[in-house]
C-alpha cells in the first residue's frame, strides 16, 4: 500500500502561490484582450476613413475598459470560487 501523503504548510504555500501566479496569468491575457481589441479595430476603422477623427479609437478605448471590467469580474468570481 502507498502510504498517504502528507501537506506540510510549506507544500500548501507552494499550491496557493502557483494558484495565484495562473490567476494572474489568466487575467493578464483576458485584460489584454479585452482592451487592446476593440481599441485597434477602432484605429483600423479611423485609419480607412478620410479626415482626421479619432472617434471610432476613443469608442474602442471606451468598449475596451468595459470588456475589462467584466473581465476582471469573471476572473475574481473565479478565484473566490463562486459561479461566473
Amino acid at each position: 500500500m502507498m502510504a498517504a501523503q502528507k501537506t506540510t504548510p510549506d507544500t500548501e504555500t507552494r499550491a496557493h502561490k502557483r494558484a495565484f501566479f495562473v490567476s494572474l496569468f489568466d487575467l493578464s491575457w483576458r485584460l489584454l484582450g479585452a482592451m487592446l481589441l476593440p481599441l485597434f479595430i477602432g484605429l483600423y476603422i479611423d485609419s480607412r476613413m478620410s479626415g482626421d477623427g479619432q472617434g471610432f479609437a476613443v469608442g474602442g478605448f471606451f468598449v475596451g475598459m468595459l470588456c475589462g471590467i467584466f473581465a476582471m469580474r469573471y476572473v475574481v468570481r473565479n478565484i473566490a470560487g463562486s459561479k461566473p
